[in-house]
């Protein structure tokens, strides 16, 4: 009988009324029907025996489905009807009405989910208050070389609590949370700082310089010459061996022509910066005191002082 044996025939709200000249990928022709809708749809004949509608069966079924969700409560939220607008999942908001009166939309996952329970709003009767947790005090512990006195206030995720350095004995304030997650041995008040490439340091800090990493004089992993300051350079415009110092944020460099004249002239731009730190150490705290307000009030001469008397001890000195 061929496709003749299609003809009339009804799959579902469709109605086979005619063969059509089009055929898919396959060489399968397609038939040409009529859905109860009056809807007119082409469908291959391999597929024929899975539609049921032109698609309006399941728009009508989706409907249908929505129609009977209107009623349905979700905590203080009732179900009033659908929305035109759409989330990203291409799926419609739901309209609700609380119990207060506030109309609100939300997309149907978190709906379903039970995280909306009301409205939202702050002056809504039906908004729970916010659960207390009995938290530990920490009043009187210690976390590496912090020492918790009192809890303060809060910042309204969790409880501040004044807090005493053991290293300086500085009074701070720190969260709950930071004390928690710093139960290691080199939590401090900021006293204390870790660089990559040297050792836990003081920081020492005056007329702009860490005293402690210059205390420190420590070899950093990267270098090769095996002296701080002292590096080879293989560029064509100028290759050798260069010297160089920084101290109050101004670099001082030098090219040398050996590795030895490089290691003394290092030596030498650090015997000059070491005489500052010898000055500073003779000074009584109120002369230190007095000193930094001469430097913050003249930090550029102090800054350019050093890298001018530097470069000066660099021009008499002979290779």
């Amino acid at each position: 009988m061929g496709l003749e044996q299609y003809l009339h025939k009804r799959y579902g709200k469709l109605t086979v009324i005619d063969i059509s000249t089009r055929t898919n990928s396959q060489g399968r022709p397609f038939l040409v029907c009529r859905c109860d809708c009056g809807n007119i749809k082409e469908i291959s004949v391999s597929n024929i025996r899975h539609y049921k509608s032109c698609g309006c069966l399941r728009k009508e079924q989706m409907q249908a489905n929505r129609d009977a969700k209107i009623g349905t409560r979700y905590g203080h939220l009732v179900i009033t009807g659908f929305s035109e607008k759409k989330d990203t999942m291409g799926k419609l908001y739901i309209k609700t009405k609380c119990d207060c009166g506030e109309e609100k939309e939300f997309t149907a996952g978190y709906l379903q989910s039970g995280n909306a329970y009301y409205c939202g709003n702050n002056g809504c009767q039906y908004k729970k208050p916010m659960k207390e947790f009995p938290f530990k005090d920490l009043s009187n512990q210690t976390f590496g070389n912090i020492r918790a006195i009192r809890p303060i206030g809060s910042n309204g995720y969790t409880k501040i609590y004044e807090c005493e350095c053991l290293l300086c004995g500085r009074i701070i304030e720190k969260s709950r949370t930071s004390l928690l997650k710093g139960k290691d041995e080199n939590l401090n008040c900021g006293c204390i700082k870790r660089k990559s490439g040297y050792s836990v340091v003081h920081n020492k800090t005056a007329f702009g310089t860490n005293f402690a990493i210059l205390e420190a004089n420590h070899l950093f992993k990267n270098n090769t010459s095996g002296v701080t300051g002292v590096s080879y350079c293989n560029k064509k415009s100028a290759p050798g061996w260069y010297a160089s110092c920084q101290f109050q944020k101004a670099r001082v460099q030098k090219l040398c022509k050996s590795y030895e004249d490089a290691v003394n002239v290092r030596n030498l731009l650090t015997a000059h910066r070491d005489r500052f730190l010898e000055w500073y150490r003779g000074l009584s705290v109120e002369e230190r005191e007095e000193a930094s307000k001469d430097y913050d009030n003249n930090r550029l001469y102090f800054q350019n002082l050093y890298k001018v008397q530097a470069k000066e001890l660099l021009r008499t000195y002979t290779e």
